[in-house]
């Protein structure tokens, strides 16, 4: 069972879960945060592809900086798009970062912090596996984004409710 701490606003960015795997995980979480704090950055009080990386970190017990929910969508516009982060470039978050280290795409993020976490299978075919689900994920969220936005990608889905009704019929039919 996962126990998640949640402000009114969203994530804490704090960890506690109840789970087995959980346990497991949380005597080697002060090894893997202990050199920097790790942050999210992603929009605040939007799930989307950032969530899968929460899920991460909430379920691995790991604290994290949820940089968008505790500064503000402003941050993570300038940190990734405005020149902000002065480190290895990203294309749009979710982003990963440590100390210098950053990652974006929310596939090579999971199978990053599956590696570090030491949640990954040894064998190649296995691990194969794992990234054929994330990119299936990856394949039905954009899917989905599309049938809920068909008028315009980048709008908010409230101002083109009536134009997606059909696609997301479709969608749901189909998929």
């Amino acid at each position: 069972m996962l126990a998640v701490s949640r402000s009114r606003d969203g994530y804490t960015g704090h960890c506690r879960s109840a789970s087995r795997a959980s346990k497991a995980c949380a005597s080697m979480a002060s090894a893997v945060t202990s050199s920097a704090e790790w942050k999210l950055w992603y929009w605040p009080g939007i799930k989307g592809r950032g969530e899968y990386v929460r899920l991460v970190f909430e379920e691995a017990a790991v604290p994290y900086v949820d940089v968008g929910v505790e500064e503000g969508s402003n941050r993570v516009v300038e940190f990734c798009f405005k020149g902000g982060n002065n480190h290895f470039p990203v294309r749009a978050p979710p982003v990963l970062q440590k100390g210098d280290f950053v990652l974006c795409g929310s596939n090579v993020i999971l199978n990053y912090l599956n590696t570090k976490f030491g949640w990954g299978p040894a064998d190649a075919e296995s691990r194969a596996h794992i990234e054929q689900i994330l990119a299936v994920v990856a394949d039905a969220v954009g899917e989905g984004r599309l049938a809920f936005h068909p008028k315009d990608f980048y709008a908010s889905h409230a101002t083109q409710v009536e134009e997606s009704k059909p696609y997301v019929k479709q969608y749901g039919e189909q998929r």
